[in-house]
């Protein structure tokens, strides 16, 4: 503690500290232990440790000379007694230093005797204790606190002085984000507004600091206060009802739902308070959000039922409460809290529960109940939220329902097509700008059901927008190499439906795609553009390409005689990305095949790669590595082609030495017998540096293997 408070700076605190520190440890005082333990150790004086009783309950603890804890079971203190040196304790250093901590500080609370002070001096020792509390960490903050209100609780009457530094001193705790140091300002603070001793200006006026407390941002202090609150006295909580039940209506709608919570049960007081409550049936209250009378018993029967474990009681009490949610606002909390359930049938129960809320006159208790179904996991209560957004009489700030929507779109799966065609709709009368970011976040979205609702509401919505259809370019381009077919051919479709300038190229290009869901998209687009020649150089790529994927393992000479000349004529057409085609083509071959024609088709493909691999992206090299990605990897024809240029490509031998060294199975024996066949073979220099770089991280059955490949160039 010292050590702190002199890094700091606290000079005063050190000085107020260091005077007394030889009275706060009375190691020349008798021991108060049995006389067996004392002489067997021959421990005449020490100090005992307040010990945290969780962590230990069993044994009584002093601190004694020479750096040494004397440990004493209570039950039977002469049989097992141990004198443990300090050093000793690393396991225990956290609980010694917390003990150390609260008998230093209560040494030090002993000798302000702020209990007996008056007068000017009381005002100087409280400031000494609130002044230290500051200028030291949360856990010594927090004692000197709880201290602080213990005396102040006892001494009310005499403590007027000091209101004023107490109330700055509380307020103060209310900054940590320690839970106890804000329950323990809040507690206080309420301590001083209702019982006293009352600070100034409005001495007995409870309404100022009680205000201040229920508008604190913060959601955890605002449930502190609720929680407070509502464990005053009956008297005192009956006073203050004017000052309570409009804060406590407003937090039955917060955004925290802890705060909800606690303002639920205030509102189950307030309405305790109403006259003939547990006598009269509950009338409808004269907004969704004001404190309703009404029968006590019911309301505390039905709350009783929302928080049991069992889930046919909980959703029994939602059926009983029926349309009357509105006229029970203390429930509000615990209505919406059910809408995310973990049991289904609740639920769904909890869904017609708050249905009449969304007509409630309250905006605050409107915009909470369509924001609770929104983000609920019950995709039948996200879909009824979006429903009622922006919808008459339901309506909520434009702000807030597009946020919902967005929020809604990475909910429960089957409610996601909704938020989508929500949001969507609001691009319609955007800027480019703006619409072009709304868009965009649905185009990018990982499901792929979102994705597809942006591309056909592109389709139909935006027509004639040229800079919105520029300023999506990227991503709908994108789209054109999305995993679903279904995506690819939509995108085509939207392109050509914004009129894009390179609409005919690109429908060429996807007459060559893998799947016939895209190439008869590619097909319909062409027969919209209405060039004949251009509709006929589609359909022979878009013919061809089905033939090659049909791969014709099953049909007879002339069907494989097709399917050489098709590939004959996309090798010798021009067509673009062809590497990429053949890759796809590669990965449909099943793995490990002894089919002989499939045998065949292999080596056409891989020649046809090799032949056309400069034109493709990143070389031979980027095939090789699509090959080896997911979803279907194919490491052995990776191995392969790789291989055939691993001579000449220091890249191509990093991936074949990679996949010999570190990969297993089929793929790891295919990159072995790729580096074999290296052997007598003219290496490039690039190659050579590749081969001494791995030589120098080789374990000794590699170098072997480099040795044999390169002989002593590989060193």
């Amino acid at each position: 503690m010292l050590q702190r408070l002199q890094a700091g700076g606290g000079v005063r605190e050190l000085v107020a500290l260091s005077i007394r520190v030889d009275d706060w440890f009375p190691l020349d005082q008798p021991l108060d232990i049995p006389r067996s333990t004392k002489d067997a150790f021959g421990v005449t004086h020490g100090w005992l440790l307040p010990w945290p009783a969780a962590q230990d309950q069993e044994t009584t603890r002093w601190l004694v000379s020479d750096a040494r804890m004397l440990v004493v079971p209570r039950l039977n203190p002469s049989s097992s007694a141990q004198l443990i040196e300090l050093a000793d304790l690393e396991e225990e250093a956290a609980p010694l230093a917390a003990a150390l901590r609260r008998s230093l500080l209560d040494r030090y609370l002993d000798t302000l005797s702020l209990a007996s002070q008056t007068d000017l001096l009381l005002q100087r020792c409280v400031a000494e204790v609130l002044t230290l509390a500051r200028s030291s960490d949360a856990a010594t903050r927090e004692h000197l606190l709880s201290a602080l209100r213990a005396t102040m609780a006892e001494q009310r009457a005499t403590w007027g002085p000091v209101a004023v530094h107490l109330r700055s001193g509380f307020e103060t705790a209310l900054a940590e984000r320690k839970q106890k140091l804000v329950q323990l300002g809040v507690g206080a603070l309420i301590e001083l507004a209702t019982k006293g001793p009352f600070p100034p200006p409005a001495a007995g006026d409870p309404s100022r600091i009680l205000e201040v407390l229920f508008r604190m941002p913060r959601a955890e202090i605002l449930a502190e206060t609720l929680r407070e609150v509502r464990t005053l006295p009956d008297s005192t909580f009956a006073r203050l009802e004017s000052i309570i039940a409009p804060h406590a209506r407003d937090a039955l709608t917060h955004e925290d739902a802890t705060v909800r919570r606690e303002a639920g049960e205030v509102e189950l007081r307030l309405a305790a308070l109403a006259p003939g409550a547990a006598e009269e049936p509950v009338p409808v209250a004269h907004d969704a959000g004001g404190t309703a009378g009404g029968a006590a018993d019911e309301l505390q029967s039905i709350l009783a039922d929302l928080s049991s474990e069992a889930a046919y009681r909980r959703a029994r009490a939602l059926r009983n409460i029926g349309d009357r949610a509105i006229m029970m606002p203390p429930l509000l909390p615990r209505l919406l809290d059910a809408l995310d359930d973990p049991d289904d049938e609740v639920r769904r129960a909890a869904l017609r529960a708050v249905r009449p809320l969304m007509a409630a006159e309250s905006d605050a208790v409107r915009e909470r109940t369509v924001t609770a179904m929104v983000r609920s996991r019950d995709a039948q209560a996200v879909r009824a939220g979006l429903s009622a957004l922006g919808d008459p009489p339901f309506a909520v700030k434009a702000s807030l329902a597009e946020a919902l929507m967005f929020e809604a779109l990475e909910g429960p799966k089957d409610a996601r097509e909704q938020a989508a065609l929500r949001v969507a709709g609001l691009q319609a009368d955007r800027d480019p700008t703006n619409a072009a970011s709304g868009y965009g976040r649905l185009l990018r979205h990982p499901d792929p059901v979102v994705r597809i609702v942006a591309l056909r509401s592109l389709a139909r919505d935006a027509v004639g927008r040229l800079r919105l259809r520029d300023a999506l370019t990227h991503d709908l381009m994108a789209r054109l190499e999305d995993p679903e077919p279904e995506l690819r051919a939509s995108s085509l479709r939207t392109l050509a439906a914004l009129a894009h300038p390179g609409a005919r190229d690109i429908a060429v290009r996807q007459a060559a795609d893998p799947d016939p869901i895209v190439r008869q998209a590619a097909m319909e687009v062409v027969e919209q553009i209405g060039d004949e020649q251009l509709r006929e150089r589609a359909a022979v790529v878009a013919n061809d390409v089905g033939a090659l994927f049909e791969l014709a393992h099953g049909g007879d000479g002339d069907a494989r005689m097709r399917w050489a000349r098709a590939l004959s004529n996309l090798a010798e057409g021009e067509l673009p990305d062809l590497a990429k085609l053949l890759v796809n083509l590669l990965k449909s071959v099943p793995a490990g095949t002894n089919e002989p024609f499939l045998r065949f088709a292999l080596e056409e493909i891989d020649r046809r790669i090799l032949d056309s691999a400069h034109l493709a992206p990143g070389g031979l090299p980027g095939i090789c590595r699509r090959l080896v990605e997911a979803p279907h990897p194919r490491p052995e024809h990776a191995a392969r082609l790789a291989a055939a240029g691993a001579a000449d490509d220091a890249q191509l031998f990093d991936l074949l030495w990679t996949m010999a060294t570190v990969g297993q199975g089929a793929a790891a024996e295919a990159a072995r017998r790729g580096l074999v066949s290296l052997r007598g073979r003219r290496i490039a220099e690039p190659v050579q540096q590749a081969a001494k770089a791995a030589w120098r991280g080789a374990d000794g059955s590699q170098r072997d293997a480099l040795r044999t490949l390169f002989g002593r160039r590989a060193r």
